[in-house]
């Protein structure tokens, strides 16, 4: 188990992080929600380097076992993820309804200097 914390999961890390850097400088993904991702696999990646400390400061703070506290963080992480993409979403449903309507208006008016031809 330590040269999977050690070594195999550090690796990974990385390699996610080189994924999402990737991901940004080809445009598929923009630097705002990268840093999300980014955040994640420093973390991650301190985790792994210091895995000991961690557990110590698990059981700190009342976890028996060290995999409930990565559990619990794992959810809380997708808690803010789902609730950033729910505010994004929200947003855009806000812009495309408005785009929708000046789309409307701008026909109309169209229509109407059409018919005054």
């Amino acid at each position: 188990m330590n040269l999977l914390y050690n070594v195999v999961f550090p690796v990974l890390c990385l390699i996610f992080m080189a994924y999402v850097i990737r991901l940004v400088s080809k445009g598929r993904l923009s630097l705002k929600y990268s840093l999300l991702w980014l955040g994640l696999s420093v973390a991650m990646l301190l985790i792994c380097l210091f895995s000991e400390q961690v557990g110590d400061f698990t059981y700190l703070l009342g976890f028996k076992v060290f995999s409930n506290f990565v559990f619990v963080v794992g959810l809380c992480f997708l808690l803010i993820v789902t609730l950033a993409l729910s505010s994004i979403a929200s947003k855009q449903a806000e812009a495309i309804k408005t785009l929708t309507q000046r789309l409307a208006l701008a026909e109309k008016r169209i229509e109407e200097l059409e018919k005054t031809e």
